[in-house]
């Protein structure tokens, strides 16, 4: 789910990472040196090739000075930062692009490679289930489309015609594959909940408007169940980079909030990706955008509008939107025992009933689904052992593990029965190290090499032999 989504792309699909891991796991105490040179340094260097490019061919640089400054002030975190911001305002801040990049520079893994390809032996025969969420709005919060001076394009999901604003605004959904089972594998488990899907006939209402009203047209998709239908069928075709894009979209929802909107319009951003839910597996990603940057580019009409519904095009953005951790589309496809590992624990409280329901910042909405009985709270984590921190830690905070357990109650947006017991196994690893954005990129390294070296220390030698081994 969301940023992991990268791990295990690499981790399945990339040779060049494996090695990277079990050189970093052979030789802990040079693990972040290793992660730098293998990982890191590639993905710097992109940013500051496009930079010495920029200034070769005398072109605006409206980062280039705060950049300067913050490396002279000794602020590293920030200064990588800029760079970075610099680097996608130029290619158009495309999440598509931001991860299909990254996966590419770092690791190999291009737009090429699908969730069919070759894995290791290990992995083969495992199911990987990539969440994230669709959008599908509501008539009051519409996911815009394409709007622009006298035109927009929007859609909405057909069910809140009926039910309004008590529909949700997401619907949570999920890639899946057989590891190594090949480019025409059929997935193993719904994309949509089948109990998502009660009402049949279920689909997106498109509206399109030109001349400030004056020309109006209405279009609809194919059913949900039909459109969830066709990514299954097509899911070993399915770009690696496009699902893990889809899967880490954190800021995906600004397609539903008006005043995002406008500034990621602004700053000429598409940080929605675009799915053309209806289309081939290898086309769905790049089918989904082309629909959009259309609209964008030529202007909102009806021929377009009917292709967007025709081919599905929808949003799909993080999986946080609707549950933080995975573990609901786990526990839905049938787990009794789940290890989550996390770094905040308000993925976890997502999963339970608590007092803070459902949120919107900026007018964009975040899903609380719980999918268990018991309440969240310290009585949760009784059992909770804290692994000792080795002295000089810089970047690992804290490290703990617990086992919880839960009693579901029925979640028809998962698919989750009610009356099942279920077994968390949680790994906390608190650090202060963010998302990208204003964080040493060496940390990442050095975080990797701390956890390394606090598993291995003999203060943590009965909880390791208690607890992790038990996985091995």
């Amino acid at each position: 789910n969301s940023g992991s989504t990268w791990f295990w792309a690499q981790l399945a699909y990339s040779d060049r990472f494996q090695t990277t891991l079990e050189r970093m796991a052979a030789s802990p105490k040079n693990a972040a040196a290793e992660f730098k040179r293998s990982w890191m340094d590639d993905w710097v260097a992109v940013g500051e090739a496009n930079e010495k490019r920029r200034a070769l061919a005398g072109g605006a640089q409206p980062f280039g000075l705060p950049e300067e400054l913050a490396k002279e002030r000794g602020d590293l975190a920030l200064g990588q930062s800029i760079t970075e911001l610099s680097f996608f305002w130029g290619r158009g801040l495309s999440w598509n692009d931001f991860v299909h990049l990254l996966l590419k520079t770092t690791t190999g893994v291009d737009s090429l490679h699908v969730l069919g390809d070759p894995v290791p032996s290990w992995l083969e025969g495992k199911v990987w289930l990539s969440v994230h969420s669709v959008v599908t709005g509501t008539p009051s919060k519409e996911a815009r489309l394409s709007t622009s001076f006298g035109q927009a394009a929007r859609y909405h999901d057909s069910l809140a015609e009926r039910y309004g604003d008590a529909l949700p605004v997401y619907l949570p959904a999920k890639h899946s594959i057989v590891f190594g089972s090949g480019a025409s594998a059929v997935a193993p488990y719904p994309y949509f909940a089948p109990s998502s899907m009660a009402t049949h006939g279920r689909s997106l209402n498109y509206r399109g408007t030109n001349m400030f009203g004056a020309r109006r047209w209405d279009e609809q998709s194919a059913p949900l169940e039909q459109l969830g239908a066709s990514v299954e069928a097509a899911s070993g075709a399915l770009p690696i980079s496009g699902v893990a894009a889809a899967s880490s979209a954190v800021a995906g929802g600004v397609c539903l909030s008006s005043s995002a909107s406008s500034i990621t319009d602004a700053l000429s951003s598409q940080l929605t990706p675009w799915a053309a839910l209806a289309l081939p597996g290898g086309s769905m990603f790049s089918a989904g955008t082309s629909c959009h940057l259309d609209l964008e580019d030529k202007g909102v009409s009806r021929g377009r509008l009917r292709i967007c519904a025709r081919s599905g095009v929808a949003g799909v953005v993080d999986g946080g939107y609707t549950e933080g951790s995975g573990v609901a589309q786990a526990v839905a496809s049938g787990a009794g025992e789940v290890v989550a590992v996390v770094n905040d624990l308000v993925s976890i409280s997502g999963l339970f009933q608590r007092r803070s329901g459902s949120s919107e910042t900026l007018g964009i909405p975040r899903l609380h689904l719980p999918i268990f009985a018991e309440w969240y709270g310290e009585s949760l984590f009784e059992d909770a052992q804290h692994l000792w921190i080795p002295e000089g830690s810089e970047f690992l905070k804290q490290f703990m593990v617990a086992t919880v357990r839960g009693t579901t109650i029925k979640n028809d947006l998962f698919g989750v029965e009610a009356g099942r017991n279920v077994t968390l196994r949680v790994v906390y690893v608190k650090t202060d190290l963010q998302i990208g954005m204003l964080s040493d990129y060496a940390g990442y390294g050095g975080l990797a090499q701390e956890i390394a070296l606090c598993m291995l220390s003999k203060a943590n030698a009965e909880v390791m032999a208690g607890w992790f081994l038990r996985f091995v």
